[in-house]
């Protein structure tokens, strides 16, 4: 049952590399999320299949069934991706309502200092109400002394963050935002970007969760670069960011190296950690089986509507928990990539499923990077495009994505009205003699 094959790797890594040529050769900027979403999962098979074949840790191959179904997977979402991107694209060009020729003020993206403070003051009191809340579930005023017991806790002890969790996601938003807005501007404003990151980071470190810290980390590498994708300087310090977060938190929680371990010993265990992390849900995801026990139900879609209904004193039915059992790979684990709720929700009608993604993705990068909010949003999504190797976080996460559309939304009002204030009224003549109306339609 698991025995390597070598076609189970060939396969998916020719036919996504092939999708990665002629992705290049057509417009490799515009469809750069696809881009990323191939260039992860190839990785991660050939990763996956040379720790197999060589033995470096102890893992199971993946069998030619899970091959060919996550191959359809990535194959799918990238090209719903790819697809979307375009047809806005086109539509955007060929014909929208957009607003007449008036040119941008010198300074168009700038926002208040009232609204940068306010966005500081809000960072460190979420901040401070996180610890707070950490404080009583660990029992004691030393929370970074407990993270392990924090973690403990949560995972199993049946404390919740409550509102504390719903409080922080703002200051992720926020610190991406003002980075995105304030670049280059003043010591002040610099200091105010600064402490909101730490804020951000502070926070991503008590959630004890990594994919906390792995989003705050993408979000700001991506929404920061000017055309979309970072330089490969900037690509190189996010890996290395993400390891160096990865092996914190690890270390926090006692999940690398047991206490008072050598730097060899340390070394060694932080490297088995990061491996197991990337390669274990491919064997997770083939050793579930789930294309064969498929619910058709679309439970772990419908969870976010399922609690509004819940809320609202409505009966939803039981709710699908995102936290999976584990299984023996032969390490356990407990996640199983992106493809297992697809196909868990749709078994092999995941390609509607990643239709829909597609299509939300397509529309996202479809909008022009000079608005900062559609930027940070643009930066978002390569979060979950990129923890496709993980879990799935596009949908399962509902909550979240509506969290982080409000915050943006009240960002872009704000920064639109100190736009509006920067346009002084001889220019606003002057833009009136050239278009005598603020809307048009382009045919």
């Amino acid at each position: 049952m698991f025995a390597f094959d070598p076609l189970s790797y060939c396969l998916p890594i020719t036919v996504l590399g092939f999708s990665l040529v002629l992705l290049r050769a057509s417009a490799p900027g515009r469809y750069a999320p696809a881009g990323i979403l191939l260039l992860v999962w190839i990785g991660v098979f050939l990763l996956h299949g040379l720790a197999a074949f060589f033995q470096i840790v102890p893992i199971y191959p993946i069998g030619m069934s899970g091959s060919l179904v996550l191959t359809a997977a990535v194959f799918s979402l990238c090209w719903s991706i790819v697809f979307f991107t375009k047809a806005f694209l086109q539509f955007s060009k060929r014909g929208a309502w957009t607003a007449s020729p008036v040119p941008d003020p010198p300074q168009d993206h700038g926002i208040s200092g009232m609204f940068l403070l306010f966005m500081v003051c809000y960072s460190l009191c979420a901040l401070l109400y996180f610890y707070l809340v950490a404080m009583r579930i660990v029992g004691s005023g030393n929370v970074l002394g407990s993270l392990q017991l924090l973690r403990t806790n949560i995972n199993y002890g049946g404390a919740s963050w409550g509102f504390a969790g719903y409080a922080a996601t703002p200051v992720t938003v926020f610190s991406a935002y003002a980075l995105v807005v304030s670049s280059g501007k003043g010591h002040f404003r610099r200091l105010g970007v600064y402490t909101i990151i730490l804020c951000a980071i502070a926070i991503a470190i008590l959630s004890t969760q990594r994919t906390s810290f792995f989003m705050l980390l993408i979000v700001l590498a991506f929404a920061s670069s000017r055309n979309g994708i970072p330089p490969l300087r900037t690509l190189v310090n996010l890996f290395i960011g993400m390891v160096i977060a990865f092996a914190l938190i690890g270390a926090l929680v006692g999940k690398i190296a047991a206490e008072g371990a050598d730097v060899s010993s340390f070394l060694t265990s932080m490297f088995e950690a990061i491996v197991y992390y990337f390669i274990t849900p491919l064997s997770a995801f083939d050793a579930s089986r789930v294309w064969e026990v498929s619910t058709y139900d679309a439970g772990y879609v419908l969870r976010f509507f399922q609690e509004v209904l819940s809320r609202i004193g409505l009966d939803a039915g039981a709710q699908k928990e995102l936290v999976m059992p584990f299984i023996n790979v032969p390490v356990p684990t407990n996640v199983y990539t992106f493809g297992y709720v697809a196909f868990s929700d749709f078994g092999f009608l995941f390609p509607i499923y990643f239709m829909f993604v597609g299509l939300l993705v397509g529309f996202t990068f479809a909008l022009p990077r000079r608005i900062p909010a559609a930027r940070v949003l643009q930066g978002f999504c390569y979060y979950p495009i990129i923890m496709t190797l993980y879990q799935d976080q596009f949908l399962t996460i509902m909550s979240t994505w509506v969290q982080i559309i409000i915050v943006l939304g009240i960002c872009h009002a704000f920064t639109n009205v100190e736009r509006r204030r920067e346009i002084s009224l001889p220019d606003r003549r002057e833009n009136s003699e050239h278009a005598e109306v603020s809307l048009q339609w382009k045919p």
